[in-house]
Formats: C-alpha cells, structure tokens, sequence
C-alpha cells in the first residue's frame, strides 16, 4: 500500500489575500518589537523628513525603526544582509509589512538618525521599567574593548603623519610642474588616487594632528590642575620657613625619569620661592650683625640659586621628553577617534565600551570612550545610569566594580554605595582562603576599609554576584551575536550602535519577561 503524505503544492494560488498575522506564531519576537516601537516616542526620527513634497516617497520611520531593532536582536547589522533577509525571512517580511528598503537606504537611516538612535536605548530601559523590570538594589559595572572599524596598520606617529603630508606636497608639487612641462596649459592625465581621493586624505592628516595637540593641551591641563593644589601648600611652607641653618636651598636631585612638565613647572616655582626667602633671611641676619657691630656671616658666601638652577634644568629636560613623547603619540588615520587597546587576545585598534547591568540583567547604562584605562569611567557611568533610573524611579543601592576602576576619587566620591575591587580577582580569592597570603595593606585607610569589606564575609558573598551580573552580557554581544568590531567610524557613531546593541539586548529580556506566566 502506498504511504500517504499531506498534499502539497507550491503553485496554488491564494483564494484570499494572505494575512500577516498568520505568518507566525503569536510569542514570535517581532511582535514584542513591533508592539514596542508603538510605544516609543519617534518623534525626532519623523521631525527629519520634509512634509510633501516631489519625488519618492520616503520609508516610515517606525518601519524603519523596527527593522533595524529587530536586525540588531538577531544578531544582523550588515545593510546588505538585512535587504537580502526582507525578502527571504518571513519575520523580517512582516516587520517592513512586505516592503523592500535596500541596503543603501537602511544604512542611509542608521547614519542621519544617529542620536535618535542611540536616545531608543533610554525609551526601552523606561518600557522594561514599568514592566516590573530592572532591580537595582544591586548593579555591575564593567568594560570590554570593542574594535573600531579600522586596520592596526593605519596607525602614525605625529612625525609619520607629518612627513607623509610633506611627501604628499612634494608629490602633488611634481606632477603640477611635470604636467605643467608636458602638456602647457592643455588637461593631462589625472594625477595618482592618493591625490584625487575625494575624502582630501591630507585635510584628514591634518585632522589628525590637530586631534594630537587637543589631546596633549588636555592631558597637560589636567595634570597641571591635580599639582596645582599641592603646589599652593608647598609654596607656603616655603615662605613661611624660619629656620636659619640652612641659608641656601638645596639643589633638587636629578631624576632618571623626567618629569611631567606642570610637575617640573611647580618645582622650579618652589624653588625660586624657596631661594627668594633665603636672600630675605640672609639680610636679616646681616643687618642684625651689622647693628650688634659684628662680623656680619662666616665662610664662604652660598650660592643661593643652586635650587633655582637644578629645578630649571629638570623643567627643561621635561619640556624635551614631552616633546619626543608627542612626536610619538600614535593616531589612526583611518578612525582618529579610535586608540591602540590591549585585551585578552592582544593590541587591537578600538574603543572602550562601557555597561551597567542590573541584578537581572537590564542594561541600565552604556556609553563609548577612547580611554584604554577604565578608572576615568567610574563616575561617568555610575551618574548616567542613576539618572536613566530617576526616570522610572529607581535607585541604584550598591554599585559592583573590579580593580580596573579603584582609585581614592571613586572610593570617595558622593553617590550610591559601591564595592570596588583593590587588587585583581584572583589575589582576592587567594586572600580570602589563606589568611597570611592577604594582599599587603597600602597606605591610605580609604583602600584598607574597602579591603576589609571585601574579605569580610557579607562583601565576598555581595562581590561575588558582579562576574555572573555583567560578564555573560559581554559574552552574548560578543560571542553569541558575534558583535565584535563596530562598523561605523567616529566616537559618536560607535556610541549609538553601542546603545543600540544594548537595547536589542534589553528588548530580548522584555519579550521573555512578558511571556512569562504570571
């Protein structure tokens, strides 16, 4: 006997128009997406567009919107891959309602509505809100570098890039006067792409360098700013000496390593000072000899200015190295805004991402820097995440933090309750299990009472929950989703996909948070 099959035809007409509510299941997540750009406020992404008009009509925005969304919460941010999945998946049929936006105009999007894209992030964390989501009596804090879309390779020197625009000049200037001697006035052969490059790669070069001296005046400015303070308290003390022993300050002694220059500056301000008030206690004493009518000082004259010129010579000195230190800062010619990080796996070109997670994984908070070290992200993200919660009315109890963000500022600073790591996990744990292997006490009482708490058995156990917090959200953008290198250029553009994955993240946690029985 014959085996009996369901009856299938793939050239049957539909009697009716098909409905795109039948095309899935009813707890499919292009619903949860769809319901919820319904609920976002996509105001500015509509603000952008012109109201009538000629030529063709543009996409909806909330279209749009959801497309991307739902690209982002597959794991999909390839242009071309999402043009080719609206006409081949049944999900991304029915989020663009059977249209067929192409790669260029999808990108396009992404690119003009930059800041509104990265404002969804704060939208989803307030729909995840008043869903009875995002408990924040206890929330991680960590980083994790993310590559830029920019080769290693393409990272210079300040003297490279500077002599690569002098080639560029020279270059340019010989095939003017070649030309000029071949061909007159007539046109000739178009000069070499690296001079037609439309993107002018000189004016990028020079881009480039002016980024470099920003950075350098900034980072001198913020040095000069945390001596000043101790500077002041030096420079009374100097003044207020009395002593009469020494006549003479003493000439500094010249450190193997040079120096910053605000540190040179404020030695040599010190010393000058300092020698000022031995010429006034020297005068002193001769006037008080010559009215006892005595012999005024015995020996040889000091020489008074010892000080003076040692700590000059030490400022220039500093004033050289920093020179050679900005003739070597590297920059990427091709994303300046990005730098050279180390990771796990090596140096790469990239950026430092940011996150705040909540107990039960709702990112409350992610931002991008071009800063390697994490410790200047401490209270940046901390206040960025507190306001986001003032929206649903939340507040953060205790902030969870490895050693990677210690310092006395961020031990100190006012804000919520934190527990900040001292010294790296694995000495912790070694400490905590062998009494007499505990890391050695530092100096400062601030770092000894943070220590304490996190030996003590209530820390450990509260520390504990930061790894199984904000680690496996890295690992889901990175490796589940394989999102492992941004693919815009510029801090700004890779701040918003940087929220833009966080909110497919959180829109995840809401589509299982609402199919969940109650």
């Amino acid at each position: 006997m014959a085996k009996t099959y369901v009856r299938f035809d793939r050239g049957q007409p539909f009697l009716l128009p098909p409905s795109l509510q039948e095309w899935l299941p009813e707890d499919h997540l292009v619903w949860t997406v769809i319901e919820l750009v319904d609920e976002l406020d996509t105001a500015e992404f509509h603000r952008a567009y012109a109201t009538g008009g000629a030529g063709r009509p543009a996409f909806d925005p909330d279209m749009m919107l959801g497309l991307l969304l739902y690209s982002y919460c597959m794991g999909e941010r390839s242009s071309r891959q999402i043009e080719r999945l609206c006409s081949v998946d049944v999900a991304y049929r029915v989020v663009c309602a059977n249209l067929q936006p192409d790669h260029s105009t999808i990108a396009r999007f992404r690119a003009a509505h930059e800041q509104a894209l990265a404002d969804v992030f704060a939208q989803v964390l307030a729909v995840c809100g008043r869903a009875g989501m995002v408990q924040v009596g206890t929330v991680a804090l960590d980083g994790t570098k993310m590559a830029a879309s920019a080769a290693r390779s393409a990272t210079r020197s300040r003297a490279q890039i500077e002599a690569e625009v002098a080639r560029i000049l020279e270059e340019a200037a010989a095939t003017d006067a070649a030309e000029d001697a071949a061909f007159g006035q007539a046109r000739g052969d178009e000069p070499p792409p690296e001079l037609a490059d439309p993107r002018t790669r000189r004016a990028r070069l020079r881009e480039c360098l002016r980024q470099l001296d920003d950075e350098n005046a900034q980072r001198e400015a913020a040095e000069e700013a945390a001596v000043q303070q101790r500077t002041a308290r030096r420079l009374q003390r100097a003044k207020s000496r009395t002593t009469t022993i020494t006549l003479a300050p003493r000439p500094r002694q010249r450190t193997k390593v040079p120096l910053s220059v605000p540190r040179a500056k404020a030695n040599l301000a010190v010393a000058e000072t300092e020698a000022a008030a031995a010429r006034q206690r020297r005068r002193r004493l001769e006037d008080k000899a010559a009215r006892q009518g005595r012999r005024a000082l015995q020996g040889p004259v000091p020489d008074l200015d010892r000080g003076v010129d040692s700590a000059r010579a030490e400022l220039a000195r500093a004033e050289a190295a920093a020179a050679e230190r900005a003739a070597k800062s590297p920059i990427n010619t091709t994303d300046p805004d990005s730098r050279l990080m180390k990771d796990r796996r090596g140096y790469l070109q990239a950026y430092n991402a940011q996150a705040v997670v909540s107990a039960d994984g709702v990112i409350v908070a992610a931002d991008v820097n071009a800063s390697a070290s994490d410790t200047g992200s401490f209270v940046p993200m901390v206040d960025t995440a507190q306001a986001l919660l003032d929206t649903i009315d939340k507040r953060i109890g205790v902030v969870l933090a490895d050693a990677g963000y210690w310092s006395e500022h961020n031990a100190a600073v006012p804000g919520p309750d934190r527990l900040i790591a001292t010294t790296k996990a694995h000495k912790l744990r070694k400490a905590k299990t062998d009494p007499t292997a505990r890391p050695p006490k530092t100096s400062s009482p601030r770092a000894r009472k943070m220590e304490e708490r996190l030996l003590s058995e209530h820390g450990w156990a509260l520390y504990a929950k930061r790894s199984q917090t904000v680690e496996p959200i890295f690992g889901i953008i990175k490796e589940a989703r394989g999102f492992r290198r941004f693919m815009r250029r510029g801090l700004s553009a890779a701040r918003s996909e940087w929220k833009l994955i966080g909110a497919s993240l959180n829109i995840h946690k809401l589509h299982r948070h609402r199919l969940r029985p109650t």
